[in-house]
C-alpha cells in the first residue's frame, strides 16, 4: 500500500508499506500499530507515525553518534568508551 507522508525536514515521500487497506483502517481507528500491522517492519511503522522515513532516521542516528563521539573527553573515551558520560577527572567540558 502507497503511503505518502511529509517529513519534519519538508520532503515528501511516498513507500510502499506492505498492509492492508483494513490493517490499515484499524490502525487510524486506534488500534495500536504493531497490533494492526505486526507485519510491518518497525522502521516503515515509525514512518507512518512520525513522518520519519528510514534514511532520515540513519542520517539522525550517525549525527547522534558523531556528537557523541564530539562530546566525550578524549582520555575517558580511549579509556571507558566513546559513549562514556561519567565524571571527568580531566578537567574536560563537552564542545572542547
Amino acid at each position: 500500500m502507497l503511503i505518502t507522508r511529509r517529513t519534519p525536514s519538508g520532503r515528501t515521500v511516498t513507500l510502499d508499506i506492505p498492509c492492508t487497506p483494513e490493517q490499515f483502517a484499524r490502525w487510524e481507528s486506534g488500534v495500536l500499530i504493531q497490533n494492526a500491522m505486526p507485519q510491518v517492519p518497525a522502521p516503515l511503522r515509525e514512518f507512518l507515525t512520525s513522518g520519519i522515513p528510514p534514511d532520515e532516521w540513519a542520517e539522525m542516528e550517525d549525527a547522534a553518534e558523531d556528537d557523541a563521539a564530539n562530546d566525550a573527553c578524549p582520555e575517558c573515551a580511549r579509556s571507558n568508551g566513546p559513549r562514556y558520560r561519567g565524571p571527568c577527572p580531566h578537567g574536560w567540558s563537552a564542545g572542547e
